[in-house]
Parts: structure tokens; C-alpha cells; sequence
């Protein structure tokens, strides 16, 4: 049975105490694991309560230095509610693509007396994408660089990039003009 408690560790000065925090956690047996965040001062041990507790994790913490306290106990379940969200946004999916399959759901044509709601709609779409796709990526970087504005600089610079570079397409679309002879 894994425990994970949540503690302050106030007094660190700098990034590195994160690892003096997290190896001296580790020298107690029965810690899995410690992680600490420098700019918040709290952090999360895991633990066997069979094999220690943590008073005695805190005490070795404080060895060094640092003045530990509880903030919330938790007992981590072994519930994976992702892995059902997966599974019913994949049969969703399935379903969807069989029933299309089928012809029974008939999608709008593009064409140019298009509504701006449909355009909208194609836009919060793509933006649903640009998640799924970069938010993997966003997240990762975040999480080794703890700014509170680093996803702020990355989605202000994503923008003003695709909006360059379609304002690039932009503009040699108006100059290349596909005559009827070069289409076919």
C-alpha cells in the first residue's frame, strides 16, 4: 500500500535544495518518492506506512535545515480514470466513424455561402487539435521550467508564428493565380 502526504519545507534558498530534500527523503526505506517545487516550498512523499512514517521522513528532512509540516494526507487509489476516459472516447469514435460509414450522418460541404458559425466551429476544432498535438510538449517543458508565464511566452509565440507564416500563404496565394489550364 502506497501513502503520498503533502508537507511544506520552508527555509530552501535556491533550486538545489529540491535534491537535498528529495535524496535525504530517500535514504529512509519504504520512501518511493519525494518531489519538491523550490518556488512553492511544498512537495510529495510517498510511502510504505508499513516500513516508515512521516514524522521519521520529516525528521531526516529537517537535518537538514528545513522546517517541515503536514499539509493534507491522502491515500493514493489505484483508479486509473484515464484509462476509461480513453476507452469511452475511443468507442465514441468508433461509433462515429461506423455510423458515418453507413452514410447516416451527412457533413456540411464547404463551400463560400458558409456562415461564420461554421467557421468558428472549424476553428475551435483545430484548436481542440493544436492541443491534443502540443500539449503533451507545453506541459513537458512547464514542468522542467516552472515559470509562471513560460506557457504565456509559447502561446504568444506560437501565434505570432503561424500568423506570419499564414500571412506569408496569404500573400503568394494573391500573387500565383491558378488559371483554368494549370487546374486540369
Amino acid at each position: 500500500m502506497k501513502e503520498a502526504v503533502n508537507f511544506k519545507a520552508e527555509g530552501m534558498s535556491c533550486p538545489s535544495c529540491e535534491k537535498i530534500i528529495g535524496k535525504q527523503a530517500l535514504k529512509i526505506k519504504g520512501v518511493y518518492g519525494c518531489k519538491v517545487d523550490y518556488a512553492t516550498q511544498e512537495g510529495v512523499i510517498t510511502f510504505n506506512p508499513k516500513k516508515t512514517n512521516i514524522d521519521i521522513i520529516l525528521d531526516k528532512i529537517e537535518e537538514k535545515g528545513y522546517e517541515c509540516f503536514i499539509i493534507k494526507k491522502s491515500i493514493k487509489k489505484n483508479k486509473n480514470y484515464f484509462g476509461l476516459l480513453f476507452w469511452a472516447l475511443g468507442l465514441l469514435a468508433a461509433g462515429y466513424f461506423v455510423l458515418q460509414f453507413i452514410d447516416t450522418i451527412p457533413l456540411p460541404e464547404i463551400s463560400a455561402d458558409m456562415g461564420y458559425g461554421l467557421i468558428l466551429l472549424t476553428g475551435l476544432l483545430t484548436g481542440f487539435h493544436c492541443v491534443g498535438m502540443c500539449g503533451g510538449f507545453v506541459v513537458s517543458y512547464s514542468a522542467k521550467n516552472p515559470k509562471k508565464s513560460s506557457h504565456l511566452i509559447y502561446g504568444l509565440g506560437k501565434t505570432i508564428s503561424y500568423t506570419v507564416i499564414g500571412a506569408g500563404f496569404g500573400l503568394l496565394g494573391s500573387i500565383i493565380t491558378f488559371t483554368p489550364l494549370m487546374r486540369g
